[in-house]
């Protein structure tokens, strides 16, 4: 494709992405430079529904669009049950007009929580695209050989990733707006297109200000780190937007009640907020006609930030666009402290198996894991879920007025290393089936030997490796000081054994060596795993944790549960070998299912059914 403005002309905007361009019509630089800006915008745009561990039969938008309805629903669901909650607002407001002003002033808490509810969703979308806020390998390789200018590059990148979040923003909030401007019709028949316009505009631009900010923060950090520095603080500001999400979406309902409150006090003092919630109440407010000063300074405010967090991202991004360019093509993608752990987790398995065959995998996954940083990244996604929920069971007691002890075992400290262990597992085990770099898996292929068994219990070792032993090694010690070490290490004990039998239920059906078969999403059920997994994830952490608390209160009852535990392993670990041993081949390649699913009806000898 060429792309210089003196002696190639303007591709036609209506062409597919890499189309060839017209050779019979000259443009100009200015026409060029625009319709250079489209051609990347499309291309970007592509790219997000893109990967390259995907089959070019796999349909990613799919995907796309069922997280958006993941996210939409709840929302909908909200707005569905306040019609019963503003039914008795509607009849108060049909006898007595004069009360309307109560009706209007109980919609203030309900649009905070659908603006909350916006930017936590779009706050998890940011999270999940950010490693695609700057050019990665092959956009450095192609980009940089051509002559295309940084400002085309840099606003074609930003104006795709701000169409992608502003039309996934609207998307999941089209239900709530409907069902809230139906609710509130009781203020007028007028109220329903009001209200949903106002909804409509300010639920995705809250969205979309956390999305600028998000980025203008991974800009800046960009353009003023040091490499290995920046790799560290992105894994942490991952780790910590993705706590701080989940407790938003928990308690949501609760900062909305209490922003609510502090809204009607706002009225009253004229005094202005820091909070941004607050800032797109007001804009919310004024977009629906209220005469309120306070909100217009509100509004303004809103306003005011989003392009000023927008400035700050372009500019932060315009002036690292070019150093992050290179650290793409020069800078290694593996740190030394990932390196350390790899080489330290190899090591350590070496000690203890003498199969070659099993050190070369363990090797090769921790090492693989520490070389990615996709990978890493999406796992901090997972362990940021398991802090989520065990903050969740810190912060509950504390809003009911309730003391939280730390001097003696309770379901709260308990749960601490089955959640994590449980949300690392799994997002370990979601990760082996990720390919990192899947032409070179040609290497096992070639050395696979007759027993598969060598291959699949290093798909369990690195897991005992990387997901049981080191949070054992950490909550151990800090067990033994605050409570009696016996309750530590027998705590210890029962949440390894459950542990190692997760680990046996989660690799039921892997065949595979780590990170070396092609990957098809959609093979699992993602509607109706994604709620299971989450059920299973509070039985596992805080229903265990119950049982465990009466457990440890009687010696002989542990003694009971631990060799019940020890006994299920050694039954579940027998089925599993002589399961293994019916084993003919790994796994290398997913196949998707047939478009065109044939029901074998014709056979060639005898005819149709015969």
């Amino acid at each position: 494709m060429t792309l210089d403005p003196k002696t190639a002309v303007a591709p036609d905007p209506g062409e597919p992405c890499g189309a060839s361009e017209s050779t019979t019509t000259p443009a100009s630089s200015e026409e060029y430079e625009g319709s250079q800006f489209r051609l990347l915008v499309r291309c970007f745009l592509q790219r997000l529904f893109e990967s390259d561990l995907l089959p070019e039969e796999v349909d990613i938008r799919r995907s796309v669009i069922w997280l958006a309805a993941l996210f939409a629903a709840p929302a909908g669901i909200q707005a569905a049950r306040l019609l019963g909650e503003y039914g008795i607002l509607i009849f108060v407001v049909e006898h007595f007009p004069n009360r309307i002003a109560e009706l209007e002033r109980a919609t203030w808490g309900d649009e905070l929580l659908f603006v909350l509810y916006s930017m936590t969703a779009v706050g998890f979308l940011t999270v999940l695209v950010w490693e695609s806020v700057f050019p990665d390998r092959r956009d450095a390789v192609v980009l940089g050989t051509l002559p295309v200018r940084d400002r085309t590059v840099l606003t074609a990148k930003l104006t795709a990733l701000v169409i992608f979040a502003g039309g996934f923003s609207v998307a999941i909030n089209l239900p709530s707006a409907l069902g809230f401007g139906i609710a509130v019709t009781g203020l007028g028949w007028t109220a329903a297109p009001s209200y949903f316009l106002a909804h409509m505009i300010v639920t995705p631009v809250a969205g979309l200000f956390v999305f600028v900010c998000l980025i203008a923060l991974q800009t800046t950090l960009a353009a003023l780190l040091h490499q290995r520095l920046l790799r560290m603080i992105s894994v942490l500001a991952q780790l910590l937007f993705v706590i701080a999400l989940i407790e938003m979406l928990i308690y949501s309902p609760v900062i909305s009640h209490w922003l609510g409150e502090y809204a009607q006090t706002l009225t009253e003092t004229g005094q202005g907020s820091w909070l941004p919630p607050l800032w797109f109440l007001g804009l919310y407010e004024t977009v629906l006609g209220s005469e309120l000063a306070s909100f217009h300074r509100l509004a303004g405010m809103a306003l005011l930030a989003t392009l000023v967090v927008l400035g700050i991202a372009v500019l932060a991004y315009a002036c690292g666009y070019r150093r992050v360019l290179r650290r793409t093509l020069e800078s290694p993608s593996t740190g030394r402290s990932a390196k350390r752990a790899a080489t330290l987790t190899s090591r350590l398995w070496a000690k203890v198996s003498t199969s070659p065959s099993q050190q070369a995998v363990v090797a090769f996954v921790s090492h693989s894991l520490a070389r990615n940083r996709r990978h890493r990244l999406l796992l901090a996604i997972y362990i940021g879920v398991g802090i989520a929920m065990i903050l969740a069971g810190f912060i509950r007691p504390l809003t009911q007025g309730e003391t939280v002890t730390m001097t003696e075992p309770t379901v709260t400290l308990l749960s601490i290393p089955l959640i994590l262990s449980f949300f690392t597992l799994v997002g370990l085990r979601v990760l082996f089936a990720v390919p990192i770099e899947l032409r070179a898996n040609w290497v096992f292929q070639m050395a696979e030997q007759d027993d598969k068994m060598l291959y699949l219990s290093s798909a369990r070792a690195a897991l005992h490796l990387l997901g049981l032993l080191p949070l054992a090694v950490i909550t151990l010690p800090l067990y033994s000081v605050l409570w009696d070490p016996a309750v530590a290490l027998g705590h210890t004990v029962l949440w390894m054994l459950l542990g190692a039998l997760l680990i046996e239920a989660l690799l039921v059906r892997f065949r595979k060596i780590p990170f070396t078969c092609s990957y098809l999403p959609g093979t699992a059920n993602v509607r109706l795993l994604g709620p299971l997994y989450l059920v299973v994830a509070l039985a596992y952490g805080f229903a265990t944790a119950q049982i465990e608390l009466l457990l440890l209160t009687t010696p002989t009852r542990w003694i009971g549960a631990t060799i019940g535990l020890a006994g299920a392993l050694v039954i579940v670990r027998i089925f599993r070998r002589r399961a293994d041993q019916r084993l003919t081949h790994l796994r290398f390649e997913e196949q998707p299912e047939a478009t065109i699913q044939q029901l074998h009806l014709m056979n060639p000898h005898r005819g149709l059914l015969g």
